[in-house]
């Protein structure tokens, strides 16, 4: 009997329950549970191996910030599995960044849109583990999300097979119920056989996938992260850098952001780089990096600031050549995104501007606390923040303590603090070799 012989009651019962679910536009996990298990045990997925882990599967499918945080997990996972044959499934945005992973056999990319209806999401999820995951039978899948975004990562462990599934559960406090039915509140344990709950104090982020670990009774090394490009992306990126000369500083700007309210202000940035020019003209050169999304403020640093003191490469790089540019400057300066933890990873000095007004520290609970979760990780940093809420921020809250879509509280920052922070930081890099400088 060759494979699609073997998956094919799999293959037809998931089909049967997708049209099920049309027809009562709900989707009932339990059902999908009722079913699927038994298929499983008959198919040999629920085996255990004779001679210890053989496949794993990891899966990550949201943005390039948090993939980066989950580098060091993957390393450990490998150190403590030497011999398994290791997937990595990450996002098709995140694919290029993951590609070069020494740590894992292979690496696959998946298509997944914010805000998709769930139905087609577990649709393309049913054909992907089809054609990409059953034929491995994997012996572990961890799901390394968390919060209320990590349903997808769920299902594929689930339908992948998996025997064992580890991982953090779906937050049942917050809960979509648009999404999914009460009735499903016991998802975690449906569709994992090891749900990790949540430490009860407040980690980073990067903590967090090494607790997963911890939990299994791992050792954990290190919880530095990586990144990985080729000496071709590094050559590339050299050579977009040689027009500085060797003796003025590369400061890389990273003036995009996942969200509006993330995003500090291109004018306020602006006022405060025309000051930094000022004291250390030809001294320093700043290297604006971003995709298309940030072009048109890029031609902003253009216009206004003086042409020798500015470097112009949004969307002339790919997402290795990136990280290239970014391990070869003495600077990171921008706003909390996935370029800043990269800035981290190589050890760039940061300055960052974060959203999360300080007076909000106390009163959020641990999951949108994003200050305290997505802080430059392990990095010698100066972090700009907001003192207080603004207007009708104050008294809720919501995920980085702003809960407008634009430039909101990030923009109480001054511009004067990123000057002083700038002189700061350039005393550090001539003076000495400290690990921190949070602020």
């Amino acid at each position: 009997m060759n494979n699609s012989e073997k998956y094919l009651p799999i293959k037809q019962t998931i089909e049967n329950f997708i049209a099920q679910t049309r027809q009562t536009k709900e989707l009932t996990l339990m059902n999908l549970y009722s079913q699927m298990e038994n298929l499983f045990q008959k198919t040999g997925f629920r085996e255990k191996q004779k001679f210890g882990v053989k496949n794993i599967l990891i899966m990550r499918l949201d943005a390039i910030g948090d993939f980066v945080l989950t580098t060091g997990f993957i390393r450990e996972l490998r150190l403590n599995y030497p011999s398994a044959r290791i997937t990595l499934v990450v996002s098709k945005f995140v694919y290029p960044v993951a590609e070069l992973c020494p740590y894992v056999n292979r690496v696959l990319a998946f298509d997944i849109k914010a805000g998709e209806e769930l139905l087609t999401m577990f649709e393309k999820l049913a054909d992907f583990v089809e054609k990409n995951l059953w034929s491995e039978h994997y012996d572990m899948s961890f799901s390394v999300q968390w919060g209320s975004e990590n349903i997808p990562a769920l299902l594929m462990g689930y339908l992948s097979g998996a025997r064992e599934r580890i991982g953090y559960g779906y937050q049942i406090e917050l809960l979509h119920f648009d999404k999914l039915p009460p009735k499903d509140q016991d998802i975690n344990y449906l569709l994992l056989t090891k749900p990790i709950i949540n430490p009860k104090n407040l980690i980073h982020e990067a903590e967090h996938h090494s607790y997963i670990l911890k939990k299994m009774g791992l050792p954990i090394h290190s919880e530095k992260m990586e990144l990985w490009y080729s000496m071709e992306d590094f050559q590339n990126a050299r050579e977009l850098l040689e027009k500085i000369p060797s003796d003025v500083k590369k400061i890389i700007i990273g003036i995009g952001a996942g969200g509006g309210s993330r995003k500090y202000s291109v004018e306020k940035y602006i006022e405060a780089f025309k000051n930094i020019i000022k004291k250390y003209k030809n001294k320093i050169c700043f290297v604006i990096i971003g995709g298309k999304a940030e072009s048109e403020d890029a031609e902003k640093f253009q216009k206004n600031l003086p042409k020798d003191s500015v470097l112009n490469l949004v969307e002339k790089t790919t997402l290795r050549e990136t990280m290239a540019l970014i391990a070869q400057g003495d600077m990171f300066i921008g706003n909390d995104t996935g370029v800043m933890h990269m800035a981290a990873t190589f050890q760039v000095p940061i300055i960052a501007v974060y959203r999360q007004p300080k007076d909000k520290d106390q009163i959020v609970p641990g999951v949108f606390n994003e200050y305290f979760r997505f802080a430059p990780w392990q990095a010698t940093a100066i972090i700009l923040r907001p003192d207080h809420a603004l207007g009708d921020c104050k008294d809720v809250p919501v995920y980085g303590g702003c809960k407008y879509p634009d430039s909101h509280c990030i923009n109480q920052v001054k511009p004067n603090e990123i000057v002083t922070a700038f002189e700061n930081m350039m005393y550090y890099l001539q003076h000495t070799h400290s690990t921190s400088l949070h602020k």
